[in-house]
């Protein structure tokens, strides 16, 4: 049995997606640290805009000196983001935490993907591309729907003091992702011509790939504006959930649920592909997003609340694979990882931009920023709309 960089990427993934605190952080954040939605989101914008400044020399980083250093270093600073959270009720602290995060998680951004379809491309497995990326999307999906349930339900049992219990699940997501460096560490550097170029320069040619090529320009443009707007539902889900009547315990098992959800899709998406077509997936996974939060701000229907979550989110997560994998077509290898993070990094300014905007409307009115957010969604599907000449 092959157990080669694309397997162990998978079993990496996994341990990496453990987010045992991912079902309460909307909790821990309300009732461990005490804070209100505009400090959230502050907060979030804090570590999206050191994301963005780290975006693309963090891939030019990857391109240089070798995926596998980017994907350890960027898994330590993780770590110690998530311990700082789980020791600490000092909100202040958490832009120090959330600094190391995103140095962490932009180590990381687009570098996970890169080495894989490197690795598929030396092994002559190119046109195995859209699968792997599924199968890599499904595996950390599956972590979640193990994650979330458990993380929520330790956090409500009463077997650890709550709120001090919140706390308690990064901590124990640090250790699982801990885990996962012996996988990156075994893991071999696939053969690429490495670019001499320098880190600004590469910047600029990364940037200037999208732009140039009207195909990997589109992909791009409806990747980035519907994945940061469909992002938001990650933070609403649990408040939402309690708005249909489910307590903490309950957040777990949703979360998981739409998880679950989406990778049975993601591993049938061949199948899903010939029944509906690419374009009309597409395009469905951008438009009812869009219904959906319209809806949210009109009506308090528990059904339609929990429909509404678990729409918003799968088609989030099912479009991802799919979009990469297109993206990468449109990739010189010896770029990958500075063009994908060029990439991450119009979606993560995109997420700053709004996250005190989104904040300061839920903190007033959180049917308000349902409709920013819906009407955003469906302007952006008709502006970086993926028609058959892209396909």
């Amino acid at each position: 049995m092959r157990f080669g960089n694309v397997e162990k990427s998978y079993v990496a993934r996994f341990l990496r997606s453990l987010s045992f605190f991912g079902a309460v952080t909307v909790p821990y954040m309300l009732d461990w640290l005490q804070v209100d939605y505009t400090r959230i989101f502050l907060l979030q914008a804090w570590f999206c805009l050191w994301i963005v400044i780290f975006e693309v020399p963090t891939g030019v980083f990857a391109d240089k000196v070798g995926r596998k250093v980017s994907l350890m270093l960027g898994t330590m600073l993780f770590i110690v983001d998530l311990v700082i959270f789980g020791t600490t009720r000092d909100y202040m602290i958490l832009y120090v935490a959330e600094f190391f995060g995103a140095l962490g998680i932009a180590l990381y951004s687009g570098v996970d993907k890169s080495l894989i379809y490197d690795s598929l491309l030396e092994e002559g497995r190119a046109g195995e591309g859209r699968k792997c990326f599924s199968n890599y999307e499904a595996a950390g999906t599956l972590a979640v729907v193990i994650s979330f349930p458990l993380g929520s339900y330790l956090a409500g049992s009463g077997l650890i003091a709550y709120p001090m219990s919140l706390a308690f699940m990064f901590l124990l997501s640090a250790l699982t992702i801990a885990l996962s460096m012996g996988l990156i560490l075994s893991m071999k550097e696939p053969e690429r011509r490495k670019p001499v170029e320098s880190g600004l320069k590469m910047s600029i040619i990364g940037l200037t790939a999208i732009m140039k090529d009207s195909r990997l320009r589109r992909f791009a443009l409806n990747s980035v504006l519907i994945s940061s707007l469909t992002f938001f539902m990650f933070w609403f889900y649990q408040p939402l959930t309690e708005m249909a009547g489910y307590d903490v315990r309950w957040f777990g098992i949703v979360g998981a649920s739409y998880n679950l959800v989406a990778a049975g899709l993601l591993l049938n998406v061949h199948r899903i592909e010939k029944l509906f077509g690419m374009k009309r997936l597409l395009e469905c996974t951008a438009v009812l997003p869009g219904l959906f939060f319209l809806g949210l701000a009109f009506t308090g229907n528990g059904a339609f609340i929990i429909a509404s979550i678990f729409v918003i989110a799968v088609s989030k997560i099912l479009r991802a694979p799919i979009l990469a994998d297109y993206m990468n077509q449109h990739i010189e290898s010896d770029l990958r990882a500075t063009v994908l993070s060029s990439v991450s990094l119009m979606e993560r300014l995109i997420i700053f931009i709004l996250y005190p905007i989104v904040g300061m409307l839920a903190d007033a009115n959180l049917r308000i920023a349902f409709v920013m957010l819906g009407l955003l969604i469906l302007i952006s599907a008709a502006l970086a709309r993926i028609d058959h000449m892209y396909l």
